[in-house]
């Protein structure tokens, strides 16, 4: 695992614990990366925090996942 993976993982499971009890830590860093890899493709905010919705997550919880994203992950 990277450090900015490492980063991410601690930024998920310290500000959205609820969320993480299910994913195991391969899972919360590949949505991360999910997540990175469609913003840099220029989709919108919007469009990825429903793909990251699709994960069962709530949709305020896949907002809050995708800004962590942004600050610790991508372009890391």
């Amino acid at each position: 695992m990277t450090p900015p993976d490492q980063r991410f993982l601690a930024a998920v499971r310290g500000k959205l614990p609820e969320v993480t009890v299910d994913l195991r830590n391969e899972e919360i860093t590949e949505i991360g990366g999910q997540a990175c890899a469609s913003l840099a493709a220029g989709r919108p905010r919007r469009a990825v925090t429903a793909e990251v919705a699709e994960y069962g997550l709530a949709a305020a919880d896949a907002r809050a996942l995708v800004a962590l994203a942004r600050r610790t992950l991508c372009g890391s």
